[in-house]
């Protein structure tokens, strides 16, 4: 009985396959530079790019190739974890293995963030044709080509528009305006000021109020407002209104208010001019002579 189990045993061992071992090599370090050996080795394991993870036999002639722990790792770039098929393997941290084997020249920049200029003019074979994409012959094809700001001949914006900024007036101030006939809604004898226009619609709220002429006035109202047109003022006078103004007139220097008040004064009464003496010899009564008739003599 005993030789039956053992030769069952031998059997089923026999029957199960060995569970085949497995190396996952990672390659940390570019073979740009390296030896032309290291390259074939590194091509034969069938490594294409940098950190490429592959799975490998376990065997003594791959664990050879790839060997982390020793000096072959610096030349051949190669970390590698022995694992069962299926099995987890322990690898250092990407991290360490970058802060360890990361140089200076390993620095590049984002893919896509730098492009090759255009080469020009370099003939007919570099894929640019004959004239670089200039055409045939013509102002274009020529080294300056248009100058900057050229519009083909007619006046230019540089020069259509003026060279000085102009005149800005720093007292300027901006009214919403409301006419005559738009106050005719209002009830006869109310007041009506801004709030009540903008309530209306009228106007603008927030902004300075003048009042014009345009239209009638059929009612008597007391209208407040920043400022009046004369013609709209004496409408609403002669309808028994009052005009309000709001705010203080405008400030003027004391040179401009001076030649203001001398215009506006009344000219005092000057004395007439005397007339000036006729030089002598001239102007002067001459004596009459008076001719006699024979019979006045005779007499």
């Amino acid at each position: 009985m005993k030789a039956k189990a053992s030769e069952s045993k031998k059997t089923l061992e026999k029957a199960t396959p060995e569970i085949a071992k497995t190396l996952k090599a990672t390659l940390r370090k570019s073979t740009i530079g390296a030896k032309p050996n290291l390259r074939a080795t590194v091509e034969s394991l069938g490594f294409r790019r940098l950190n490429q993870t592959r799975e490998l036999p376990d065997n003594p002639a791959v664990r050879g190739m790839s060997w982390s722990r020793s000096t072959e790792s610096r030349t051949c770039g190669l970390s590698a974890a022995g694992t069962r098929s299926g099995g987890r393997a322990r690898t250092k941290s990407t991290s360490e293995e970058t802060r360890r084997n990361m140089q200076l020249h390993d620095l590049k920049p984002a893919a896509g963030a730098h492009r090759k200029a255009r080469r020009i003019g370099r003939g007919t074979g570099s894929g640019r044709g004959k004239t670089s994409g200039r055409g045939q012959k013509g102002q274009n094809a020529r080294s300056e080509g248009f100058r900057l700001g050229f519009e083909g001949g007619q006046m230019p914006l540089s020069q259509r528009l003026p060279k000085l900024p102009g005149f800005k007036n720093p007292f300027k101030r901006v009214y919403s305006v409301v006419n005559l006939s738009k106050l005719s809604r209002f009830p006869a004898g109310s007041t009506v000021d801004a709030a009540s226009l903008a309530e209306a619609g009228l106007v603008r709220a927030g902004l300075d109020v003048k009042v014009l002429g345009t239209g009638s006035l059929d009612r008597k109202l007391t209208v407040v407002a920043h400022a009046f047109s004369s013609s709209a003022r004496e409408a609403i006078e002669a309808r028994g209104g009052t005009v309000t103004v709001i705010g203080e007139p405008r400030k003027i220097g004391p040179r401009r208010l001076a030649a203001k008040t001398a215009k506006r004064a009344p000219k005092a009464d000057e004395p007439e001019p005397v007339a000036p003496s006729p030089p002598r010899g001239e102007g002067r009564e001459k004596p009459s002579v008076v001719e006699s008739t024979p019979d006045q003599a005779e007499e």
